[in-house]
Parts: structure tokens; sequence; C-alpha cells
């Protein structure tokens, strides 16, 4: 048996990482094929499985230049993908590709890691669409949220919940939090949505007591930086490795995971500062009017707020930097909510499992 894993860009994200690795792991003797697009022209390492690259110089953000060098890269994927019984199309832009080529005997199993989001109505309402036709050929869904799933009732094909799980040995206690009038809270993970960051920064930046720490790099990351010179208590610390994730989190007490709530795709979506917040035990700050917010709220394992208000965030703080105790309560819930979350590979045995049963 064969599988392709198609990304569109490369270093592939770190969730199609972790799939290649558990298929090429969990399926002894099958033949784990990645196809990405080296758009950056970075540095190539040699990973477990098979990897084929398409170089053509696109870089991230730059939206029109890649929707105008996609041609290229579907035409260098029908060359590259003549065979294998499983496509797996990472986004709806790579599923729609698939879509296009697929031959008889094949089946596409769409990775559905983002929600098709748009600010306009119109093009939200054309991407949908255009994502439904390539449904018709698709043979199953793998769902990055558990909210995403009710969106796509009209699915009659095999679904699947793979949620982004960390895979490190997780903390078994986290240290509590003592010291009251000081907070320290980290941001860990790709640097944008800079309104969001700046509205982080303006609340914080008049509270000497609280540390905001900024992990990561990206493409609002310069930005970010340019508009905190001469604000001592905001820190950043680059990009860092998953290796070093345990690090991070041991040492803040609070995760800044709100997103644009505006964004139909954060309204469903669960991030990984969530899974990684329960994985470390450590509370998150994270969006209302989300799904995420709603469980987050209801279980009290994190706090909630408008993440456009000022006013709703300094608030929170300013209750925090008083009431340690709230956090620690929330860290207690973290770790009795945890126990009943299911691994990454327990997710992914199941996907193994139709792959196997499924085998041409």
């Amino acid at each position: 048996m064969k599988i392709y894993l198609i990304d569109s860009f490369y270093p592939v994200n770190t969730r199609n990482e972790k799939i290649a690795n558990s298929l090429y792991t969990g399926l002894p003797g099958v033949s784990i094929n990645v196809v990405s697009w080296n758009r950056e022209n970075r540095e190539v390492r040699k990973p477990k499985y098979n990897l084929q690259l398409y170089w053509k110089k696109s870089p991230a953000g730059r939206l029109l230049l890649k929707l105008w060098n996609l041609y290229g890269y579907y035409k260098f994927l029908k060359k590259t993908i003549t065979d294998g019984d499983f496509i797996i199309a990472s986004h709806w832009d790579m599923l729609v590709l698939t879509a296009m080529m697929k031959k008889n005997k094949q089946k596409i199993i769409y990775d559905n890691l983002d929600i098709p989001t748009s600010g306009n109505s119109i093009v939200l309402y054309t991407i949908r669409t255009i994502e439904k036709m390539a449904l018709k050929k698709t043979d199953a869904i793998i769902f990055a949220s558990r909210f995403y799933k009710d969106l796509y009732s009209d699915f009659k094909g095999s679904t699947f919940i793979l949620e982004n799980i960390p895979t490190f040995t997780p903390i078994k206690e986290k240290i509590r939090t003592t010291i009251k009038n000081q907070l320290t809270i980290s941001y860990i993970g790709l640097v944008r949505y800079f309104d969001i960051l700046k509205n982080l920064v303006d609340v914080t930046k008049n509270k000497p007591n609280i540390i905001v720490k900024i992990h990561g790099g990206g493409q609002d990351l310069n930005r970010l930086k340019s508009y905190c010179q001469g604000i001592s208590n905001v820190h950043f610390t680059g990009e860092y490795t998953q290796e070093e994730l345990p690090k991070l989190y041991e040492r803040t007490d609070l995760v800044w995971a709100a997103y644009p709530n505006k964004d139909y795709n954060v309204k469903y979506a669960i991030s990984n500062k969530f899974h990684e917040s329960l994985f470390f035990k450590v509370p998150g700050i994270f969006s209302c009017s989300t799904e995420l917010g709603k469980l987050v709220s209801n279980q009290r394992i994190g706090f909630v707020i408008n993440p456009y208000s000022l006013q709703d965030i300094s608030s929170l703080f300013d209750h925090l930097l008083v009431n340690a105790n709230l956090i620690n309560d929330s860290i207690d819930r973290l770790e009795v909510f945890s126990r009943n979350s299911l691994t990454w590979d327990q997710q992914m045995s199941s996907i193994n499992k139709y792959l196997l049963s499924d085998n041409l």
C-alpha cells in the first residue's frame, strides 16, 4: 500500500509532520510519501518518510502570487502522484487539486485542519461551494476540531477527529502560582493577528507586575517588536523547537490563546494552545463567542475574554493579580479534565485501522 500526504508549504506544518511520522510508525511496510511545495527555498532535511518537493518561489503571505503559481504545483502533483492507494489532502485548497486529479481506484482523505474562511461573504460562499464539489470525490474526512464535524453533516463518508494533541510525556503536576500581584503571561506560537496581540501589549504595558513573553516567529513578529520598543515588561525570545515547549510552559502562569472571534474558522476551531494548556496544566486565555470559549467557560478550565476589548482584558488581569487562587483552581480542573482526553496515538489508531481495512 502507498499513501501520499499533500501539503502546500515546506517545511510541512507540525500537524502533518506528526501524521506522516505516525503513519510511518503505525503502518510498517507501507510506503508513506509527503509531497510539498518549497516556496521559500528552505533548507531540506531528510525525514523518515519519502519526501518530494516542488521548487517555486512563492513566499508566505503573498496570496495572489500563490494563486498564480498554483497551476504549476498542480502539474507537479499530477506528474508525481501516478499511483497510490490513499491521498491525504491537507487543507481545502489541496483537496480541490487532489479531487481534480483523482484516479479511479484512489481514495481521498481530507485533512480538515481549518475550515474555509473569509471576511467577505461572497468569497466565503464561493470557497465553500468549491469545497463541496471536491467533497463529492472524497472518501473520508479527518477533523482537526470536534466542532467542525457538525458543519459537514451532509458528508456520507467516514469521519475521524484528530485534534492537535502534543506527543510529549504529560506533566503530572504543575507548580502552583503563589505570588500575588505578579503574573507571567506567554504567547507561544506563530506570531500573527497583530491587532489582538497589540491589545495584550496595550493592557499590560502600564502594569509592571505583569511580564509578557512572546515565544515564536511569524509574519507579524517584526511589526510587533517595533511597536513594543521601549516597553520593558514585554520580552521576545524568537523561534523555538517542539522540544523546548515543556520549559516554556513551565515558566509561565498563563498562556495567551485569544484569537479573532470575528473569523468564521476561529468560531469552531480548537487551537493547539488549548491542548497544550491541558497537557502542560497551564490555564489559557481564550476568546468569547467561540465554541472553544464555551467549553472552557463551562468546564472552568481557563479564562475567556473579548479579545477586542481592552477593558475586558484589563479587568481579568487585575482580578487575577490579587486572586492567584483562581489560577490554581483552574489547574486543578485541568488535571481532572485531561484524564478523559484521548492521546494523539489513540486518535491515530482509528485512522490506521481504516487505512488497513480499506487496503486496496
